[in-house]
C-alpha cells in the first residue's frame, strides 16, 4: 500500500510516506514532498539526509531516489562488471571530501561517478556524457561538462574538449584504460582520446590510473607512463615487470583479480 502525503504528520510518518512513494516512482522530489507535506524545502531536505545516513535512499539533485537504483544496479544500468566497480570503490579513496577532480570515460570511471560522497565542497570535471550524468545526481556536488565531439559511448574529444581542458586544474585526475605495452605505457584506442587523456593528466596534481582490459596492450598511441601515477589499480594483473616497476616507484598500486577472490569464495570444490 502506497501511502498518502498529508501536512501535519509526525517526522516518523513523514518518512514512512516518503520511502512508500520511492518504492511506487523510483525518485521523489524536494518541492514536490514539501507542497504535499505543507513544510519547508529545508525540512524536507533534513528528512532526505537522515533517510540516506540509515541506508534508504540516495539524495539527488533535487531530490532522491532508491538506493539501490544507481550504485547496486549499476551493471545493469552501464554495463560495468564486478571488476569495475572494485577499481572504482578503491579509486574512491583518492577522490578529497573538498576540491577538484577529472573523471575520465568507460564504466570504471562511471561507476565512481556514481560511488561520489555529496558533498558541497567537491568539483567534478568531466568529457563524458555519462558521467556528468551519474555525477550530477548528488545534490551538492558541482559539475562541469566539458564539451566537444561526442562519440558512441558519449566520450567528447576533439578540439573544443582540448581547448576547454587547456584552462583547467583540478586537484586529482581518475584516468580510464584498456591498455598497458611492455614498457609500462598506458594506451588509448585513438590519438583523438589519448590527446583528452594526457591533458587531463597534465591538469591534475594527484593522478590516479584505472586499468582494464584483457589485454596487455588494447591501444593505439600512448599517453602517460604508469610510474607517472600517484595510484595505479588494475584489473586484471599487470605483467610481473611492469607490477615490480610500479612498485619500486614507491605507488599506490593494486592488483584487482575477481577471478581470485570467486575462487577463496567458493571454496575447494
Amino acid at each position: 500500500m502506497i501511502l498518502a502525503p498529508a501536512p501535519g504528520l509526525p517526522v516518523e510518518q513523514r518518512h514512512a510516506v516518503i520511502l512508500s512513494l520511492l518504492e511506487r516512482d523510483k525518485r521523489v522530489e524536494v518541492s514536490d514532498l514539501a507542497e504535499a507535506f505543507a513544510v519547508a524545502e529545508e525540512t524536507i531536505r533534513r528528512d532526505l539526509r537522515t533517510l540516506e545516513q540509515g541506508g534508504r535512499l540516495t539524495r539527488a539533485h533535487g531530490g532522491a531516489i532508491l538506493q539501490t537504483s544507481l550504485v547496486d544496479d549499476f551493471p545493469a544500468l552501464t554495463g560495468a562488471t564486478a571488476p569495475q566497480l572494485d577499481l572504482a570503490r578503491a579509486a574512491l579513496a583518492y577522490v578529497p571530501e573538498v576540491g577538484s577532480i577529472f573523471i575520465d570515460s568507460g564504466e570504471a570511471c562511471q561507476s565512481l561517478a556514481a560511488m561520489l560522497p555529496d558533498t558541497a565542497g567537491l568539483q567534478v570535471v568531466t568529457n563524458a556524457v555519462p558521467v556528468a550524468l551519474s555525477a550530477s545526481r548528488k545534490e551538492h556536488v558541482a559539475v562541469y561538462n566539458l564539451g566537444g565531439a561526442v562519440g558512441d559511448d558519449g566520450e567528447q574529444s576533439g578540439q573544443w574538449t582540448r581547448e576547454a581542458l587547456a584552462s583547467v586544474r583540478v586537484d586529482v585526475a581518475f584516468l580510464s584504460c584498456t591498455g598497458v605495452d611492455a614498457a609500462g605505457s598506458l594506451t588509448a584506442s585513438t590519438p583523438r582520446a589519448a590527446a583528452i587523456k594526457r591533458a587531463a593528466f597534465d591538469a591534475a596534481t594527484t593522478r590516479v590510473a584505472l586499468v582494464h582490459g584483457d589485454h596487455p596492450a588494447n591501444g593505439l598511441v600512448t599517453f602517460a607512463t604508469l610510474s607517472d601515477f600517484t595510484a595505479v589499480f588494475a584489473d586484471p594483473p599487470l605483467s610481473a615487470a611492469v607490477e615490480s616497476t610500479i612498485r619500486e616507484a614507491g605507488i599506490d598500486f593494486r592488483a584487482i583479480d575477481t577471478r581470485t577472490t570467486k575462487q577463496e569464495e567458493e571454496g575447494p570444490s
